[in-house]
């Protein structure tokens, strides 16, 4: 076959290159246009450790933009960018809540001075974490959702990622939804409590990550949960 090729100054190319933020900044707009209360990232924000002033920038952009809704974002670390004793490169807004990688964070959600909800995560200290963290994730009670953030590859015998089986966090009788991270595709792994779901990646950057990139919107409620897949992608590589 033919291939196609992209000089470096084509309009296309350098659409392609915006295409990750464009993405990020889709999902900032679906929260605030949707009023949701908060938004979880399970880690992999940046695709390395050193992070660049632009990319930084924008994420603190963007995070302002939720903060001026009242809208949190809760964050772990992971492989690619594990968690910095030191801080971020650039001082984030208070609505950003960045997990600890030592121990496991808790959040509480209020709304009206009525808690809502909890958020349990921890971050990677490095490129590989095997420890099994999510054993932690306990909660004082189940009058609200407990939410818990866990990048893993969802692999048992797997020690750079957070070694755990489907069966494992199914049988977590302390979590009501699992909102996982390090695939790069979306999955739904349980359909019901606990609800166990990788949204994969919001746009692909080669051939490697193919499929349509995007988000899961989640609503909460008993007899009343229902998630939706959001596309966020410009561009869709496909096997043809």
């Amino acid at each position: 076959g033919s291939r196609l090729q992209i000089n470096s100054d084509s309009k296309l190319d350098v659409d392609y290159q915006e295409a990750v933020y464009n993405s990020f900044a889709k999902i900032v707009n679906e929260a605030i246009e949707n009023e949701v209360h908060f938004v979880l990232i399970a880690g992999d924000v940046f695709d390395n450790e050193a992070r660049s002033v632009r990319a930084t920038r924008f994420f603190k952009e963007q995070c302002l933009k939720l903060d001026e809704h009242d809208i949190n974002v809760y964050i772990i670390n992971g492989n690619h960018d594990p968690y910095r004793i030191d801080g971020e490169l650039l001082e984030l807004p208070s609505n950003v809540k960045i997990c600890d990688s030592e121990d496991v964070s808790q959040f509480e959600v209020y709304e009206n001075d009525k808690l809502i909800a909890r958020i349990l995560g921890q971050s990677y200290r490095g490129s590989s974490e095997s420890r099994k963290m999510f054993t932690y994730y306990t909660t004082p009670d189940q009058s609200v959702y407990n939410i818990g953030l866990l990048h893993t590859q969802l692999e048992p015998n797997n020690s750079n990622y957070v070694p755990v089986s489907k069966e494992e966090l199914k049988n977590h009788n302390h979590i009501d939804y699992w909102a996982l991270g390090h695939i790069h595709q979306k999955k739904i792994i349980n359909d019901h409590i606990p609800y166990i779901i990788y949204p994969g990646i919001p746009q692909g950057r080669d051939i490697g990550e193919t499929g349509i990139g995007g988000f899961f919107m989640v609503h909460l409620e008993p007899e009343n949960t229902y998630y939706k897949f959001k596309s966020t992608a410009d561009y869709v590589f496909k096997q043809i």
